[in-house]
């Protein structure tokens, strides 16, 4: 894999910060219980994001992610990682896109790249509000 300059001006330093040590990089061991998934986007798009939360009743233990993209995508699956941490299921549901742009200080052209993030949120959400979870 190549490396990206992260001294340029396009990248915030709380973008370089979480894309260069992210948090919550990985995936949860297989039979743990209580993880939910949520995935969207394709590298074909660019960026392709999974979320995993571990959840006990209606709160967020912790969070994972696997990304691939550009670093404003890492970085920003980072910081939603970072942020899940002890968060409430439908506190979480009220994440967006735009609050995560804003926190990063995500150009407009890379936009597209956090709505995904927020799609895979999303998706993991549903499946832990539905109690649909990878192993028992």
């Amino acid at each position: 894999m190549g490396r990206v300059a992260m001294n340029t001006p396009p990248y915030s330093p709380l973008v370089r910060r979480h894309f260069s040590g992210s948090e919550g990089v990985g995936r949860f061991e297989a039979g743990i219980p209580g993880v939910a998934q949520g995935c969207a986007g394709s590298r074909e798009q660019g960026v392709a994001v999974q979320f995993q939360c571990r959840v006990e009743g209606e709160r967020i233990l912790e969070a994972r992610f696997l990304a691939w993209g550009c670093p404003h995508s890492i970085a920003g699956a980072s910081w939603l990682a970072e942020k899940l941490a002890g968060m409430g299921l439908a506190e979480a549901a009220g994440i967006t896109g735009l609050e995560v742009s804003a926190a990063l200080d995500v150009p407009a052209d890379k936009l597209g790249s956090i709505l995904i993030l927020e799609d895979a949120l999303g998706a993991c959400l549903e499946n832990a509000r539905q109690r649909r979870y990878l192993t028992e």
